[in-house]
């Protein structure tokens, strides 16, 4: 497991970082025309903070982010969910 996957895990739990095969190759590609790149994890935050967390540990990993949005229902605190 890289280190990018263990911070956001400590961060965000187990339960919201995936480094499973099949969802890095589910992220790998949409619809649109870009040569498709498999992620080195996949996160799925549940509220504001969880966005926040993971672009500064991303930064801090030098890391670019590629954002799939199934809703936009992300905006909201954490202690709601």
């Amino acid at each position: 497991m890289s280190e990018l996957a263990k911070a956001l895990q400590a961060h965000l739990g187990t339960q919201k970082v995936t480094i499973n095969e099949t969802a890095l190759a589910l992220h790998s590609k949409d619809e649109s025309y870009h040569t498709p790149s498999q992620p080195e994890v996949v996160a799925y935050p549940t509220c504001t903070e969880d966005v926040q967390a993971i672009i500064q540990i991303a930064k801090s990993f030098f890391r670019a982010l590629s954002i799939h949005l199934a809703s936009a229902q992300v905006r909201r605190p954490c202690d709601s969910v």
